[in-house]
């Protein structure tokens, strides 16, 4: 990778980049809400007992209560997943693109498609953070390919420029692990 491709492969990233949108994570919503209702259900049972209201009136809030629960734990468990599977998708049809079309694709799309590999690699959506496809696999389907090492290249100007974890290198490793 000469120092002229080092501005090309930043750019290709900042396009990836500009061209996502982050979905939100609405997980934290759904705890909030679960530990709300949870709290409201229990306070107003012995509130409405006191206030003697008519069963019609304590069988609605009742309801809108479980229906709290029920969104909190939807929100809880389902509500951060899209991110995860919009990276999957993106980093299996940019691994697609340079095992099978690599030879016939431009130099672009080319870089597009390293750039998208090595920053869908990876998801977070919290405090934590998940492999999006498997690794060791890619790297064997990259090599079969012959284009590991040219993948390798373009992470390396990611790595050194601090935009992307390694995915198929180390810092400073030149052979094969």
């Amino acid at each position: 990778m000469t120092e002229l491709d080092r501005p090309a492969v930043l750019a290709a990233l900042e396009a990836e980049i500009a061209g996502v949108s982050r979905s939100r994570n609405l997980s934290p919503v759904g705890g909030a809400l679960f530990v709300l209702s949870v709290g409201m259900f229990f306070a107003l049972s012995i509130l409405t007992r006191r206030w003697a209201l008519p069963i019609l009136v304590r069988s609605s809030i009742y309801f809108v209560l479980v229906a709290g629960l029920l969104a909190g734990l939807g929100l809880l468990f389902f509500g951060g997943g899209s991110g995860q599977s919009r990276a999957r998708t993106a980093a299996e049809g940019a691994l697609d693109h340079l095992t099978r079309r690599f030879e016939a694709s431009s130099a672009e799309d080319n870089l597009g498609a390293a750039v998208r590999l090595l920053w869908n690699v990876y998801y977070s959506g919290g405090p934590w953070m998940v492999t999006t496809i498997d690794t060791a696999g890619a790297r064997e389907k990259l090599e079969a390919a012959g284009t590991l090492e040219w993948v390798q290249e373009v992470e390396m100007v990611l790595v050194e420029a601090r935009r992307t974890q390694p995915v198929f290198t180390l810092p400073g490793w030149t052979g094969t692990p």
